[in-house]
């Protein structure tokens, strides 16, 4: 005879009390944590090249004028966002006729929260220098971003590749290549 056999009926575990509450409650705190998050990931910081920080707020950024574009490469949504030139004035780069000289030796550098990074002149983020925008967008034209694009998207237009189209948007950033 087996041997589990002869000890007798196997034993279960009494019913666990309270594993409703206990359910509830881890879910009531990943749920106040997660709502946290979204709080300081919705904002963007700003640095300039001498390393002076601004900080703008998706809700700051939500006020500001905004245009459309639509995406480059297989994606062909639309995207609605704020000139990333516009953004950089408030850093003080200058703009239009006046960007020349040394100031086209800065370069703006995109930085994502996944460590992606993208690069642009910051020629290029000058609505006078080019004709294809480029935006910092917080919205689809159809709706939100999607969760793997937030809190913002940058949008190169012009390029044939969305290559420097980067999503989850943190932090942008201005380098003296002098």
């Amino acid at each position: 005879m087996a041997r589990g056999l002869a000890q007798g009926p196997a034993r279960t575990a009494p019913p666990a009390r309270g594993g409703t509450e206990m359910r509830a409650a881890l879910l009531a705190g990943w749920l106040l944590a997660a709502a946290a998050l979204p709080a300081a990931a919705q904002q963007l910081t700003l640095q300039a090249a001498d390393g002076r920080e601004v900080v703008v707020t998706a809700a700051e950024l939500a006020a500001m004028p905004h245009q459309q574009l639509r995406a480059p490469g297989r994606d062909p949504a639309f995207y609605e966002g704020v000139p990333l030139g516009l953004l950089l004035a408030r850093l003080g780069v200058p703009q239009g006729e006046a960007l020349r000289g040394r100031a086209l030796a800065l370069a703006v550098v995109v930085r994502a929260a996944d460590g992606y990074a993208a690069v642009l002149a910051l020629a290029e983020a000058d609505a006078v220098t080019r004709d294809a925008p480029v935006i910092l967008a917080d919205r689809r034209a159809d709706g939100p971003l999607a969760a793997e694009e937030a809190p913002f998207r940058l949008i190169v237009g012009g390029d044939r590749r969305p290559a420097r189209s980067a999503r989850q948007v943190v932090r942008i950033e201005l380098r003296d290549l002098r």
